[in-house]
């Protein structure tokens, strides 16, 4: 009977979390208003495709020419100027936004929305596993430390009777959020919802087991939070759906949802958002192909973020950063190969946005890294520096101490947020 007992109370909490239940939130005053949400672009994003320097006097050569704009992949991967079909949404003169990203072309104007360019981690090779493991354990060697810097950074904030003020937006823990602090998760619901009765016997039959009745009282507690938080009946049904299907309605469900769970007043204040498919070795496209879909479907998740986060949108960073970026030329698979410099993204009405800052090393072969890629120019680290300094309010030197150890000489690049 014993271990029956123990395989239904891992059955529920099964159930729970896969019906959308955040087992393991607290509830207590939050710390801060403030609020940070590290968006993990897995797979390598091609900055050059996403903010496109169209104005660099290299750029054409650089990339292959112009696209056929008749077929989806044929020619090269260099968008025309602004003004031409095909061309970007011109940002200031020199930069442009994929037209895929039109949605958010309304956030850069009003300044909540903006892009630093020719950006990488430490990372100088071209495996995703140890690029990313890098970019998320933030001891700048590959696995150098096997907790991640979000966990570290939440471990330096208070935490009120027991609150988890560090939310995972989807089902798996990426290494950023791993670590001592223990962490809420939310994944849209993949199973129907057993009922309120269900849990209420399973509650009746646990209740005086210390060792079993604790931790689905925690998830009942969770399960009316998030109720809450995001709603119930037609609205959770709504978003009974496969997590792990790409597409934009899925996604930003999830990210709604994640937005929804932060904004509450006591949510997290610190979330981690995942999303993949930016490895685009072949049919890449310009202004159309496998990178303008998976730049809709973000647009879609930002969207529905933003929406979930209410009013809470104007104390929020995000930050949507990706393992390495990609070739500068075309390859003959009409994609790019793993590269180096790229872009990060950042959101929020907390930002001094309407702007791409770049230490812009030019397309020429002779500043290309490796004769290939894009110089990096600044460290992804020194922005998630000055947004857990400025931002949250950590001391810097508990930040190069703790956070991102050994790692003084990255300073926090100045004016990203308002403060």
């Amino acid at each position: 009977m014993h271990t029956n007992r123990r395989s239904l109370v891992k059955g529920v909490a099964a159930t729970a979390l896969l019906a959308g239940l955040p087992m393991n939130f607290a509830f207590a005053a939050a710390p801060t208003e403030k609020r940070f949400i590290f968006v993990i672009l897995r797979g390598g994003m091609d900055g050059l495709g996403v903010i496109v320097p169209y104005a660099d006097p290299d750029y054409q050569e650089a990339r292959g020419g112009p696209p056929n704009l008749d077929e989806f992949y044929d020619g090269g991967l260099a968008m025309p100027d602004p003004a031409e079909r095909g061309g970007p949404i011109d940002l200031d003169g020199f930069f442009g936004l994929q037209p895929a990203l039109e949605p958010l072309k309304a956030w850069y104007d009003e300044g909540s929305m903006m892009a630093v360019h020719a950006v990488a981690s430490d990372y100088r090779d071209r495996s995703h596993f140890d690029g990313q493991d890098l970019l998320e354990n933030g001891s700048g060697r590959v696995r150098g430390l096997h907790t991640g810097w979000l966990n570290r950074a939440l471990g330096m904030m208070e935490q009120p009777d027991g609150r988890r003020n560090g939310l995972v937006m989807g089902l798996n823990t990426p290494l950023a959020m791993r670590g001592d602090v223990r962490v809420a998760s939310w994944a849209p619901p993949t199973n129907p919802d057993p009922g309120k009765d269900f849990f209420e016997r399973v509650e009746r039959m646990y209740s005086e087991d210390p060792l079993l009745s604790a931790p689905l009282d925690e998830g009942l507690i969770a399960a009316e939070m998030a109720e809450t938080a995001i709603g119930s009946g037609d609205a959770m049904s709504g978003m009974m759906m496969n997590a792990n299907t790409p597409n934009s309605e899925v996604i930003s469900s999830l990210a709604h949802a994640g937005g929804r769970l932060m904004a509450a007043p006591d949510g997290a204040r610190i979330a981690t958002f995942e999303m993949g498919g930016w490895d685009t070795h072949s049919q890449q496209g310009a202004f159309r192909g496998r990178l303008s879909a998976n730049l809709e479907v973000f647009a879609s998740a930002m969207l529905g973020m933003r929406e979930g986060l209410g009013d809470a949108w104007s104390d929020t960073v995000i930050v949507a950063a990706t393992e390495f970026g990609r070739t500068v030329h075309i390859n003959g698979s009409a994609g790019t190969d793993h590269g180096t410099g790229g872009v990060a993204l950042m959101f929020g009405g907390a930002i001094e946005g309407g702007r791409v800052l770049a230490d812009w090393p030019g397309l020429s072969v002779t500043n290309q890294y490796e004769g290939r890629d894009l110089a990096p120019t600044t460290n992804t680290n020194s922005i998630f520096k000055a947004v857990l300094a400025e931002h949250i309010g950590l001391p810097i030197a508990d930040i190069n101490q703790h956070v991102f150890p050994n790692s003084a000489d990255v300073r926090p690049m100045r004016d990203l947020v308002r403060v």
